[in-house]
């Protein structure tokens, strides 16, 4: 059975559950991270530098991954652009909401915050997307080339379960790479996230997650998650182009076997199970964390307090909990798309 669900009812995977929440907490980690570096607080050297850069070499791609494993393909129903304008309410209203919500939040505290913004910047916020919401622009316009794609494809022999829809999406993506004068501040994000998208639709494609996982090739698969960032950061590789991407998707795959084996072994696990609820609350944790955060570091500094751990541990503590504490009190599904959670 593959993972492509419906989009009107998603059912819960646990084991992608637990494997966003992890990614969750690694990236508001990492803003935490290099907030108080910003902020004076964290002094830049290598342990920074190669902090920061195993935590990003995967854990935006890895989204990218698992929104392909979970594509919703559009349900010919309801036809093509009333699919994709439930994705406009999906992806670009929590973007324009929210990024409005935040530069107002940082021109009211501008003299408190790390970056601050000017009026103009406040009433542009959205135009072109940034800072943290470029992954919500970058998904829309990803999954706005898929539509087409499979509109495309399930007109062909083999229908939408043709696996030349993953791969002609890959060669696309590939393709962006090189083509000269389209990187701009709103195709830049899409464009470097595309692949990992369509290879999510590949392993979705070839029924991944149905294979069974033993705790050998859970271990293995660690091990290739651990050991593939950390030789390439280590050895200053960042900077591999395509075949950047080829590690990257080769350590995710190494983190995604083991997330499976989780899934089946370690179900009753309390660790894993607040891991769910993190990957459950997803949304929430990546458009709230930030005021969080931002708000804890904002306050130790008015009292005082410059030691990194007590802005670590309590910007971490925040920036997970209170965004997931909201996203499980607001039960109502009318308030949530309002909130856009």
């Amino acid at each position: 059975m593959a993972l492509t669900l419906t989009s009107a009812e998603p059912a819960r995977v646990r084991w992608i559950d637990a494997l966003r929440g992890f990614i969750m907490i690694l990236m508001v980690f990492g803003h935490v991270w290099a907030g108080i570096k910003n902020a004076g607080i964290l002094t830049s050297g290598p342990v920074f530098e190669m902090t920061y850069s195993w935590i990003y070499f995967f854990h935006m791609p890895t989204l990218f991954v698992l929104s392909g494993m979970l594509y919703s393909e559009p349900s010919y129903g309801r036809g093509l652009i009333t699919e994709n304008t439930r994705r406009v309410f999906r992806f670009l209203y929590p973007l324009v909401l929210w990024s409005y919500v935040y530069y107002t939040f940082k021109f009211i505290f501008a003299d408190m915050v790390n970056t601050p913004v000017t009026l103009v910047e406040v009433l542009l916020g959205p135009l072109p997307p940034k800072d943290h919401f470029w992954f919500l622009w970058a998904l829309f316009l990803i999954q706005l080339e898929a539509s087409l794609l499979i509109a495309i494809f399930a007109r062909l022999p083999g229908g939408r379960n043709n696996y030349a829809f993953g791969i002609v999406g890959l060669v696309i993506a590939v393709a962006m790479f090189y083509l000269p004068g389209i990187r701009t501040a709103w195709t830049a994000p899409a464009i470097g996230m595309a692949a990992f998208f369509f290879f999510g639709v590949l392993l979705n494609r070839f029924r991944l997650a149905n294979m069974p996982i033993n705790t050998a090739s859970a271990t293995i698969g660690l091990a290739v998650f651990a050991a593939v960032p950390t030789i390439v950061v280590a050895a200053g590789l960042q900077e591999l182009d395509l075949i950047g991407v080829a590690l990257q998707c080769f350590c995710i795959l190494g983190l995604i076997a083991f997330a499976i084996w989780a899934g089946g072994r370690l179900g009753d696990n309390p660790a894993f199970g607040f891991l769910c609820k993190a990957g459950q609350a997803s949304m929430a944790i990546y458009l709230l964390h930030l005021f969080f955060t931002s708000g804890v570091r904002i306050l130790l500094q008015q009292l005082e307090i410059d030691d990194p751990p007590p802005h670590i541990a309590m910007g971490m503590l925040l920036g997970v909990l209170v965004p997931m504490a909201i996203h499980f009190s607001v039960n109502r599904p009318w308030l949530r798309k309002l909130l856009g959670i």
